[in-house]
């Protein structure tokens, strides 16, 4: 569903989805401008460059069609970054706004993500957390291209769920299934 008076009221935004369960949306940081938005389907990821208002489907280059988490890079506007979490794929970045995906799972040992998290310093960090089920969280400091293992003895088990960590990259706090948010400071 769409608001467009800050959500007083409502309409249905479903058409081109061909599934409407949908598992998670995101929005370009420029979203103001560009109307650019992606949408997890229960059938896979879809854009809408139109404010939700039609979707299609883009996963040329995505191998599994369970799409499970989104992120899109702080600097969207200038270098057309959004990666997507897989099932059984791994991790896919796009650089060209989600028009075609490329597998960057080099040092990705669990391929089943459920949760990214893109640094709001992605332009000069290029630092990309995912989350796993079972396996805890790995990261990346050069855009997606290789991941090292982040994992300390509370993410061992559990599915990973949700990410997000502040500024500094230091300190994370994951959603755990089924353990509930645990916070951690991490020792690169």
């Amino acid at each position: 569903y769409r608001s467009t008076n800050g959500g007083r009221t409502w309409s249905a935004a479903n058409f081109g989805l061909n599934d409407l369960s949908i598992l998670a949306l995101a929005t370009s940081p420029s979203f103001g401008e560009d109307e650019t938005c992606f949408c997890l389907a229960g059938d896979g990821l879809y854009r809408s460059t139109n404010g939700a208002r039609a979707w299609r489907a883009v996963t040329r280059g995505i191998d599994s069609p369970a799409v499970q988490a989104v992120a899109i890079s702080p600097h969207f506007a200038d270098d057309g970054t959004v990666f997507v979490g897989t099932e059984d794929g791994g991790v896919f970045r796009s650089t060209d706004k989600g028009a075609t995906w490329k597998a960057v799972n080099e040092g990705l040992s669990n391929l089943s993500v459920n949760a990214l998290w893109v640094s709001p310093r992605y332009e000069s960090d290029r630092t990309i957390f995912a989350g796993t089920a079972g396996e805890g969280v790995f990261r990346s400091t050069d855009g997606g291209s290789t991941w090292h293992h982040v994992l300390t003895e509370a993410l061992e088990h559990p599915a990973v769920m949700a990410l997000v960590t502040d500024v500094s990259t230091k300190t994370l706090l994951a959603g755990l299934h089924p353990l509930g948010i645990i916070v951690t400071g991490l020792a690169f």
